[in-house]
């Protein structure tokens, strides 16, 4: 009980002179959720967590540190993912003169989130990596430059009373960047992402991820015209424990227009884009029925945030594919082919600033029936 108390304080006091000694904020990540954006960085609009999408942002910030509110485990559902489930998140950015460093832990990758969307290629969900650590070093000056690495590993033993299954998953994937007031470009290179459960008989389930990267740059006309584009490869060999296997690979081509229209007070902008998805599944029996999903959208953004105070800033986006919005899925079987289904988005936040402490709830309403209601807390200094 003292070792408890003794520990609060401590934390509390260590927290509170981190607070008064620093004066650089960090957002949560329901401010870029709310203006229509990915939850991991944007390379459009101008956010502290633009870091974990490109490292090189990094040396543009000094000190804060960031709390996020949700499940204290990665969810294993792909009909509930990470998107509308929070994950529990933290950490802080120090900066010594040009040197920043950075430390979050609990982030979950779009690798662990790729095992959650192709939870169906197995027979139970894949075994998900979880307790994530993310170290960050970057250097400041008039072209920042930054490098990350993520790690993930967890297992699961049930000994010799149980026996069985025994999991374990890990990943682990290198970022580097650089950002400069009129452009940024970064790369991630994914090394290891693998999931494997072992149960008393039969073949374990596999996820034995292939080496992936993604890449992505933007270029700044002037201050109200930007453009960007990405590509996110990824592949991966499977086997459901059942007799099933074969590899699955996808590629996610994106480019963008940001236009922003004139006003110091109020941030309105317009985002439209061409975007190009294909991901091919072959299944290793003789004589199986590979599959193979193209779509292609013209995704346009609409997004406003305006503060209504000193103290508190509205923030709203709509999203949704037009005119191109079509997906074609083959299996030669139940083959698909669809256009203009409605994807329309909606999404709303209102950040909460009082002196140095900062909360951010989110409304995020998606036609025809869904609404989740996200809750994000941030500490800012």
């Amino acid at each position: 009980m003292i070792f408890v108390r003794l520990s609060v304080r401590l934390g509390l006091a260590f927290l509170a002179s981190f607070l008064l000694a620093n004066s650089v904020s960090i957002a949560s990540n329901a401010r870029l959720t709310a203006l229509g954006q990915d939850k991991s960085g944007s390379l459009l609009i101008e956010d502290e967590r633009n870091i974990f999408l490109n490292p090189g942002y990094l040396g543009t910030l000094k000190n804060a540190a960031n709390f996020e509110l949700g499940a204290s485990s990665v969810t294993t559902s792909a009909s509930n993912s990470t998107a509308s489930s929070p994950k529990a998140e933290g950490g802080i950015v120090y900066g010594v003169n040009s040197l920043v460093t950075a430390i979050q832990v609990g982030r979950t990758h779009r690798l662990t989130e790729s095992m959650i969307n192709n939870s169906r290629l197995s027979t139970g969900g894949f075994f998900i990596p979880q307790n994530s650590l993310e170290l960050m070093l970057g250097r400041g000056g008039d072209l920042s430059w930054g490098g990350s690495v993520h790690y993930a590993k967890t297992a699961s033993d049930r000994g010799q009373t149980a026996n069985f299954p025994d999991s374990e998953a890990s990943i682990l994937s290198f970022s580097g960047g650089v950002y400069k007031s009129s452009f940024a470009a970064f790369a991630s290179v994914d090394v290891i992402h693998k999931s494997e459960t072992k149960d008393s008989i039969g073949t374990p389930e596999k996820y034995e991820g292939k080496v992936g990267y993604m890449v992505g740059g933007s270029f700044n006309f002037n201050a109200f015209n930007k453009v960007c584009v990405t590509m996110d490869s990824k592949g991966f060999a499977f086997n459901n424990g059942a007799g099933t296997e074969g590899d699955s690979k996808s590629l996610q081509t994106v480019l963008n227009y940001f236009h922003r229209f004139s006003d110091e007070k109020v941030f309105l902008f317009v985002i439209a884009g061409l975007s190009r998805g294909e991901t091919v599944v072959s299944y290793a029996a003789p004589g199986s029925n590979n599959e193979k999903l193209t779509t292609w959208s013209l995704p346009l953004s609409l997004g406003l945030e305006i503060p209504a105070n000193s103290w508190l800033t509205l923030q709203t986006s709509v999203k949704q594919g037009v005119l191109i919005n079509s997906s074609n899925a083959t299996n030669g079987i139940t083959d698909l082919a669809t256009n203009g289904l409605d994807d329309t988005k909606v999404s709303a936040g209102a950040s909460l600033a009082f002196e140095r402490i900062s909360w951010t709830p989110l409304l995020k309403v998606q036609t025809p029936v869904l609404v989740k209601s996200m809750g994000r807390h941030c500490l800012q200094t």
